[in-house]
């Protein structure tokens, strides 16, 4: 307790900082001390503040006098929590605590902070250790320590269970069975034995580590006689139905999840269950083929008992599957009477309705799985698309099922599926005088459910550009021409039929692919088949016009979002992701995936990054320390439960993909100031702390992307490129529902194809991460061999990135010859344009490895071999503004005016990366050696390559000559006159798409303004870009 005159005069400082007035706040805080020079609190006080005003010298110095001392309380104590939390020194509130306890060690208090400090620092034993003491300290509390020091023992058990993948660890098994007997002890102690909800699955998780399946089994059963919390039947079900799946004794289970499923047939999981367990060698194939085998079983998120089943689910399945006694038959009849039991139960509820249909499919599906064929699922499929046609899930529902079916199977299921829909909706419009608001938006969902098919199934690609371009401008319009159904809706709310704006793309593109290789078929079209890429920028005018209405669609805004990016307006891009408040964890779950990639195409300067790159930094500060702060309130609250679950996702966070992502950026982009600034080797060099590749964490949510904006297999840097270079092919030949990334976040199964994702994008993250200290290695006047040692390693994984063959390395002295010599053919060919910039940044680094080599030997063989691989490096740089060159060709007509803004293809977002980058580090390293090839010493021995750099230098500068001249005729564009002539035809289609009378809500040309000028500040970067680098190249003329 504070004496009274003391509280009162604390107050008014309490106010200010709380309005943030920190200056009056050490103001008062220094009156204060005055009157309470040794006052500890005061001086926290002021230590904030001066934090706060960045004055860290005097925020330190009192720290320090403070902990030097002891701090004397609880309430000193959490302030210096909050001056070291400013001074992003956190490691310091636990050297607070260690020196409170030092002083006062029997103060039960300051000991449960210290426990917190352990605690939100994931140090399990010391947590232990100190839950320990506190039982003895403070008796009446005992209990609560006690599970404070049994969770504690599971954390370290599960610790040490991830990183040795097994049980069979003596330390692990002495760890939970102390755990075990601590649990028993503290069942003794307390009244009739009962455990609450929490501490009953702490004991259920603490018998799976242990394998003592039976034991858990007995006490789930005996549920209401162990538990003194009341908790839902089939709560319980699915807990006993899972002790017996564990056992292995598949039957019991089965008929556990049956009756649970008969009581509740909108337990979805507890049929699926049922089924599972009923037919587990048909369910096995099916788990791993699609899902990495994964159930969500019923059990302790992140738990001890989740590792157990990780580890060894797979083969008690496998066990069981084996050695099944009973028929399929037999088997299934027991499964039909139990559906049989379920209509006739709840065959007229319509709640009920879906999840009796679903559950008819789910049954066909293991029919047909034994059988071998999926013929006998069809009948049922359509049987579900009639029930469930009004349904707005219909489309996610039948994904699992359609990805079995063949292409012919899943043309006839769209065709009959449409033709069903189409006729639900031409009854409401031929009798719309006798059909109420209600039952004419169900018909058009009914429609927009046949084309939601339409996307899950795959289309069939017509013959026809113009049909496919037809088939996209007719879902447009039954958009537009039913938006009036949506009119009541709040704008907030999600409206009708938006996915048909954002699924026309698709055949969009499928016309875009066609179009090149067919005559002209229609009139008013010709627009469209001299610039193909037009036909996105129709459906981004369509798209803005529906969200004059439907202001906060997150469908539309992605979509918007999505064609801004690929169009070269990554400003507009960001507007429009920004829209959707993109906060705290979806940075991490959306923003590195979908907003990172479209910024970096775009050739970004530092602020291009600094919004999102601050939004990442913030979660990963600021969620982490509440998901830290969360995880010690469960203690403190005993919600023991959730223990496993916040330190799963704190450790998440720690290595979320996400974050290193924005970490290896960051520092690229730090490298690239420094080049362009031609700083000295050592300051190029940013240290990063990345992890190894397989330990970054994905958490990316990717059922949010439209089916023809699938992720880039490249990863972020080159995802632009891959999407223009790739085409049509980026569709899904099985549509929506043979895309692996639609199902990933509803299970953590890993699929082959995520596994293969996750691994080049991870490889990526890590290579860029590492590429600035490589420069840096590679530049040094002086390596030391551990240096080219490490450039040597990075060489060889970037050659094994690229598909180089890597073999001859170690046995081929003129290895470096024939690496740049293989990057270059494959530069030239264009095999794999996104990788373009990954073969010129390895063909630098590959140069000045050579060079260093060849200062090392000092032989005549040496030199023509170092003066052959710069000649090969001349032809890379070359080839690779060839190529920039070519794929802007739509931006200038053979009179050589502007005739696009942007010519629709990889060109741009090529050249944005060319010149960000690697043109960048090429004019630093060319800058670099033919500085130091006039100095003493070793480097004057490569004063026979000036003429090689020289000339070099040349080519590079023409090439740059001819990009800036056409960057710079699109710089100077008028845009007025620009939309005029370019894109009248898109308007015009446009108009007829929404009719006349919408043009009043919106003005397309408006738009196109937007996007042209949001397109010409790319070119003025780019343009800037390539004067600064011409001016680089010029001073190396000249030295």
């Amino acid at each position: 307790m504070y004496p009274e005159a003391l509280e009162r005069k604390l107050g008014p400082i309490y106010g200010a900082i709380e309005t943030q007035n920190y200056k009056s706040g050490a103001k008062l805080a220094e009156a204060l001390l005055r009157k309470y020079p040794k006052s500890q609190l005061v001086l926290t006080l002021k230590a904030y503040c001066a934090a706060k005003l960045n004055k860290r010298e005097v925020a330190e110095a009192v720290l320090k006098s403070v902990v030097e001392e002891g701090p004397q309380d609880d309430r000193v104590l959490h302030t210096m929590m909050f001056v070291y939390r400013a001074l992003d020194q956190k490691e310091g509130i636990l050297d607070a605590y260690v020196a409170a306890v030092e002083k006062r060690p029997n103060d039960p208090g300051i000991r449960v902070g210290l426990f917190g400090c352990y605690v939100r620092n994931l140090d399990y034993i010391h947590q232990q250790q100190e839950s320990f003491k506190l039982a003895k300290l403070d008796a009446p509390n005992a209990d609560t320590y006690v599970w404070w020091s049994i969770c504690s023992l599971l954390m370290q058990s599960q610790n040490a269970v991830n990183k040795l993948q097994s049980f069979d660890d003596a330390v692990v098994q002495r760890l939970l069975t102390l755990a075990y007997s601590m649990i028993e002890q503290r069942r003794l102690k307390s009244n009739g034995g009962k455990l609450s909800f929490e501490k009953f699955l702490i004991l259920c998780d603490v018998l799976c580590g242990l394998g003592k399946h039976a034991e858990a089994l007995d006490l789930a059963q005996a549920f209401d006689s162990v538990c003194e919390d009341k908790i839902p039947d089939s709560e319980k079900s699915m807990l006993i139905g899972t002790m017996y799946l564990r056992l292995g004794e598949f039957s019991a289970a089965s008929r556990v999840f049956g009756d649970a499923a008969l009581e509740d047939p909108q337990n979805w999981l507890c049929w699926h269950l049922f089924i599972a367990s009923t037919f587990p060698e048909l369910a096995l194939d099916e788990l791993e083929r699609y899902n990495g085998f994964y159930f969500p079983l019923y059990r302790i998120d992140g738990g001890i008992a989740e590792v157990w089943d990780s580890l060894h689910m797979l083969k008690v399945w496998q066990s069981v599957a084996a050695d099944m006694d009973a028929s399929f038959d037999d088997r299934m009849s027991h499964v039909m009477s139990r559906m049989d039991a379920m209509r006739a139960r709840f065959g007229d509820a319509i709640k009920m309705k879906r999840s009796i249909i679903l559950a008819g499919l789910e049954v066909q599906k293991y029919i047909s799985l034994h059988d071998g064929t999926f013929e006998s699922m069809m009948p049922a499929m359509l049987n579900a698309i009639q029930g469930l046609a009004h349904s707005s899930s219909l489309a996610a529902d039948l994904r699992n099922y359609l990805r079995h079916l063949d292409s012919q199977q899943r043309e006839y299921i769209v065709k009959e599926g449409m033709k069903h829909c189409r006729d639900v909706y031409k009854q409401a419009k031929g009798d719309s005088s006798n059909v109420s608001l209600q039952d004419e938006q169900e018909a058009f969902m009914c429609l927009v459910n046949g084309y939601l098919l339409e996307s899950e199934a795959g289309y069939e690609i017509q013959e026809s550009w113009s049909d496919m371009l037809h088939h996209a401008l007719h879902m447009m319009k039954l958009y537009f021409e039913n938006e009036h159904l949506c009119s009541s809706f709040d704008p907030k709310d999600r409206g009708l039929g938006e996915e048909l704006l954002v699924l026309a793309i698709v055949p969009l593109l499928c016309s875009m692919a066609l179009v090149q290789d067919q005559p002209m078929d229609g009139q008013g079209m010709e627009e469209f088949r001299e610039h193909p890429w037009h036909l996105l920028v129709l459906a981004l005018l369509c798209i803005e016009c529906a969200q004059v209405e439907r202001k906060v669609s997150a469908p539309l805004r992605l979509a918007a979002s999505a064609l801004y990016g690929l169009l070269g307006a990554a400003s507009l891009s960001s507007e429009q992701f920004a829209t959707l408040d993109i906060k705290g964890v979806l940075h991490d779950s959306m923003t590195g995936h979908w907003m990172i990639p479209i910024i970096m195409a775009s050739c970004p300067d530092e602020s291009g990054h600094c919004k999102w790159f601050d939004g990442i930094e913030n979660l990963h500060t600021v969620q982490e320390m509440e998901a830290r702060e969360a995880l010690y309130s469960a203690y403190e609250q005993a919600t023991l439960s959730k223990v496993p679950e916040f330190v799963d996702f704190i450790n998440r966070l720690d290595k979320s993909a996400t974050y290193h992502l924005y970490k290896s950026e960051t520092t690229i982009m730090q490298c690239r100031l420094s080049c362009l600034s031609r700083e000295s080797p050592e300051k190029i060099h940013a240290e990063n702390d990345l992890l190894e590749s397989e330990d970054l964490v994905h958490n990316h949510d990717f059922t949010v992307r439209p089916i023809w904006y699938p992720p880039c297999a490249l990863g972020p840097a080159c995802s632009t490129i891959s999407w223009w270079n790739n085409g049509v092919d980026n569709i899904p030949v099985g549509g929506r529902s043979g895309a692996w990334w639609s199902y990933q976040s509803n299970a953590k199964g890993v699929s082959d194809s995520r596994a293969s994702w996750e691994n080049t994008v991870s490889n990526q993250i890590i290579q860029r991460a590492n590429f600035p200290r490589i420069l840096s290695h590679a530049c040094e006047r002086q390596p030391n061999s551990e240096s080219q040692n490490e450039v040597y390693i990075w060489l060889r994984q970037a050659f094994e990135g690229l598909g180089l063959n890597a073999d001859s390395l170690d046995s081929d002295a003129l290895w470096p010859l024939n690496m740049m010599t293989a990057i270059a053919h494959r530069v030239e060919i264009e095999t794999s344009m996104p990788k373009v910039p990954e073969f010129v940044s390895t063909a630098i680094i590959l140069l000045m490895y050579q060079v260093h080599q060849t200062m090392a030997e000092g032989t005549h063989q040496g030199n023509v071999l170092m003066s052959n691989v710069l000649r090969q490096l001349e032809n890379i740089a070359s080839k690779s503004i060839e190529h920039c060159i070519s794929l802007l060709n739509g931006v200038r007509s053979d009179s050589g005016a502007v005739s696009s803004c942007f010519p629709g293809n990889a060109g741009v977002a090529l050249l944005s990366r060319l010149v960000s980058e690697e043109y960048v580090w090429l004019a630093y390293t060319l800058h670099h050696l033919l500085k130091n090839s006039n100095a003493d010493g070793p480097w004057s021995t490569l004063g026979f390559m000036r003429d090689d750099l020289k000339k070099c230098v040349a080519a590079v500068l023409n090439g740059t000559d001819t990009l800036l001249d056409t960057v710079t005729a699109v710089v100077e564009l008028d845009v007025r006159t620009y939309i005029t002539e370019e894109y009248q035809g898109t308007l015009e289609s446009f108009t007829d798409i929404i009719g006349i009378d919408k043009m009043n809500h919106f003005d397309g040309s408006a738009c196109l303004q937007n996007l042209a000028n949001a397109q010409i500040d790319t070119f003025r970067r780019i343009s800037f870009s390539l004067q600064h680098l011409k001016d680089s190249l010029k001073i190396c003329e000249i030295l």
